[in-house]
C-alpha cells in the first residue's frame, strides 16, 4: 500500500482514498472535556468533537487516553491468561480483556497477534519458562504443580 503525505499530521491511502489524521493535542482535551460532560455517551461527545466521528472518539478513548490501561511492560503471567482464554474462548478480545485488568481488549489482540501467536509461544512454553526459574521470593511454592494453570 503506497502513501502520499498531504501535510504532517494526514496521509492518504491511494488504494481507498481515505484520509487519516493524527489526533491533535487539542483534540484530545476536548473528548477528555465532552466525557467529562456527557459520560459514555458518544453521540454527544462526537458533536463536541466536530472533526471526529463517535466511532473514533470512542476508540481513541478507549485505546489510547483511558486511565485504566496500563503501559506497564507484559508478565508472562498474563500471557498464560491470553493463551489460556483464547483457548478457551477464541478471539472475544473483550471477554479475555477482562481477565487482565488495565489491558483493553486492543491491546490483547495486539498482544496475541504481535507478539504470541507470531513468535509461536504456546500456553507449555510459558509453563515451562515458568518451572525453570528458582524463585527469589522468600514465600516459594511448596510444589511446581501450584504453577500449573488450568
Amino acid at each position: 500500500m503506497s502513501t502520499c503525505c498531504e501535510s504532517s499530521s494526514e496521509k492518504r491511502y491511494s488504494r481507498n482514498k481515505k484520509i487519516v489524521r493524527t489526533w491533535s493535542k487539542e483534540e484530545d482535551q476536548m473528548l477528555l472535556s465532552a466525557i467529562e460532560t456527557f459520560g459514555n455517551n458518544w453521540n454527544e461527545i462526537a458533536k463536541a468533537v466536530p472533526s471526529r466521528s463517535r466511532k473514533q472518539c470512542r476508540e481513541r478513548f478507549l485505546n489510547n487516553l483511558s486511565n485504566t490501561n496500563e503501559k506497564k511492560q507484559w508478565t508472562m503471567f498474563e500471557d498464560a491468561i491470553i493463551l489460556s482464554q483464547r483457548n478457551i474462548l477464541g478471539n472475544k478480545w473483550t471477554q479475555i480483556s477482562q481477565y487482565l485488568n488495565g489491558r483493553s481488549p486492543n491491546a490483547v489482540k495486539n498482544r496475541y497477534f504481535g507478539h504470541l501467536k507470531r513468535l509461536g509461544i504456546t500456553e507449555s512454553d510459558i509453563t515451562a519458562s515458568v518451572l525453570s526459574q528458582k524463585s527469589i521470593s522468600a514465600f516459594a511454592p511448596v510444589c511446581h504443580e501450584l504453577y500449573c494453570i488450568v
